[in-house]
């Protein structure tokens, strides 16, 4: 989960295709659990369950050239996109813990409470920039006789590599959002 803001700049040669520039910042987060239950050897009565989570919170400038095009000519026009994405990470830190999760009361001996193991720092070997490809569907609905137009999106992104050096992680995105266009150059 996350959020991206940032700024868009059009060409339109005509009312069927546009260019498109998206320079964004993007801030997003997550959560990986891994659960597992452990025999105790008898001395608590239920199964011992201990979780590991692992929380990244990642940061990135991007940049997205891409294309659209009109098919159903509603409002300012239904737009499918399409283009590339390059992101620069500005922030990769995560935390991490081991922590028991059932039954409760139970305690860890070294740490005398529910929790150890507890890190947290910069993502090793992170690499930017990372490119994806991106997928969209549009609607242009312009403000009459406002210089202005709303385009609800939504978009999906694929990475073509890993994120991470040292092994595979692939953050696919699925981004809903609006933009605020102001028509600078309208006819």
């Amino acid at each position: 989960n996350g959020y991206t803001i940032g700024t868009v700049l059009e060409y339109a040669p005509s009312k069927m295709w546009k260019v498109i520039t998206r320079i964004s910042y993007s801030a997003f987060s997550g959560q990986f659990r891994q659960e597992e239950a452990l025999i105790t050897n008898g001395f608590i009565p239920n199964p011992l369950s201990i979780a590991n989570f692992y929380e990244p919170h990642i940061t990135s400038l991007n940049i997205e050239p891409g294309i659209s095009f009109n098919i159903f000519p509603i409002f300012g026009g239904l737009y499918i996109e399409g283009g590339l994405s390059a992101s620069f990470f500005t922030v990769a830190t995560y935390q991490s813990r081991e922590q028991i999760v059932a039954p409760e009361g139970v305690i860890f001996a070294d740490t005398k409470t529910n929790v150890r193991d507890v890190s947290s720092g910069n993502i090793p070997t992170m690499r930017s920039p990372v490119f994806s490809g991106f997928v969209g569907l549009g609607l242009d609905i312009p403000l009459a006789p406002l210089p202005f137009s709303i385009y609800p999106f939504a978009r999906y992104y694929v990475p073509f590599s890993s994120i991470n050096a040292e092994y595979s992680w692939r953050v696919n995105r699925l981004q809903v959002g609006l933009d605020v266009k102001f028509l600078a150059l309208s006819k």
